[in-house]
């Protein structure tokens, strides 16, 4: 695992130069090409690449469309390896990440990637690999909501749902952004979030046969519906933070950007699913279409906290606890391998 800490400890000390340092261009995209690279030469990391892979060679050897979504399916019957399937779906992820932090943040953009490493690198594109690609592919798509350009915005919902089927959830923004908020209406939709959690626990049998009834999601709901999938994940540190982010933003909010208002109300979405659906494992992956947008919101906790150092300790503290549970918590591939020794690694057909 020392060369995931290695690339932290990069990207760390990056961020504690960020002031110091020019805002190089050129620094930025080699520290993230660099990341898109050791995606992209991995073999069996992550705990769906041994899935994906006896899938792909299934789908070569008997010539048979399996139950993925059509524009992964055609990069599978494009690609004469599955090692070319990660490697474009890694050098795009990377390409995304860069766009989206230089989009929104290119002031602070190591402080947003000192986030987006320690919280969700692990967990999205190493482990989901089809939804977190997904994820980023509807990131990259928000812009298009600051200026209502809702026929573009909906090209990217439809290329991602072209790698998984639940980035559909993002079509619901194109509602949100209409809709006129405050922060006292945050705040309302905080509460009710609450109150939904409440009703949530007394009828989480209902629910799943609700969403059952929808194509889409059948599948979901016949597999998490039982213990081993669905169960609360508690107050954790990660939505404890997440709701002190929300909280301070929002009071702040007068204060905000047009494009970061929009961002805090994606954000606020991200809010009700993770407090309302606390008990249901399976419904918090909708909401990572929504979360990811605090690598971006975290920059506005810099204003209040000084001496900056403060700042500075609790990002990197924030990003070493994530990192830290990802590679030894909750997920079993994490040991890196390259496709120069995939010989040596086994793989259970």
């Amino acid at each position: 695992m020392e060369i995931y800490w290695y690339f932290y400890g990069i990207i760390l000390v990056l961020f504690f130069l960020e002031k110091k340092i020019s805002n190089s261009k050129f620094i930025k995209i080699l520290i993230v090409a660099s990341l898109g690279i050791f995606l992209a030469i991995r073999y069996n990391v992550g705990n769906d690449y041994a899935e994906y892979l006896i899938s792909f060679d299934k789908l070569k050897m008997f010539h048979s469309d399996l139950y993925y979504e059509p524009l992964y399916l055609l990069l599978c019957k494009l690609s004469p390896s599955f090692i070319y399937v990660i490697a474009v779906i890694s050098i795009i992820s990377a390409y995304l990440i860069y766009k989206i932090i230089q989009f929104y943040n290119p002031d602070y953009f190591y402080s947003s990637l000192l986030t987006y490493y320690g919280v969700y690198f692990v967990l999205n594109d190493i482990h989901l690999i089809r939804q977190g690609f997904a994820i980023l592919i509807i990131a990259y798509g928000f812009r298009y909501l600051e200026t209502q350009k809702f026929r573009k915005y909906l090209v990217f919902v439809l290329i991602a749902m072209g790698f998984h089927t639940s980035a559909i959830v993002a079509l619901i923004l194109v509602i949100i952004v209409k809709i006129k908020w405050n922060k006292q209406r945050r705040f309302i939709v905080a509460a009710c979030a609450v109150l939904f959690y409440i009703g949530l626990l007394l009828f989480k049998s209902s629910f799943f046969s609700f969403i059952g009834n929808f194509g889409a999601f059948s599948r979901y709901a016949e597999v998490y519906n039982n213990s081993e999938y669905s169960y609360s994940y508690g107050i954790s540190l990660g939505l404890l933070f997440d709701i002190i982010l929300f909280i301070y933003v929002n009071i702040k909010s007068d204060y905000l950007s047009d494009r970061l208002q929009i961002l805090l109300n994606i954000f606020t979405i991200s809010i009700f699913i993770y407090i309302a659906f606390n008990d249901i494992a399976v419904v918090l992956r909708f909401g990572y279409y929504f979360r990811i947008v605090n690598i971006i919101l975290i920059v506005q906790i810099r204003k209040i906290l000084r001496p900056a150092i403060f700042y500075v300790a609790l990002l990197s503290i924030y990003s070493y606890y994530y990192l830290e549970t990802s590679l030894t918590k909750g997920h079993a591939v994490v040991e890196y391998h390259t496709i120069f020794d995939r010989d040596a690694v086994f793989i259970e057909y």
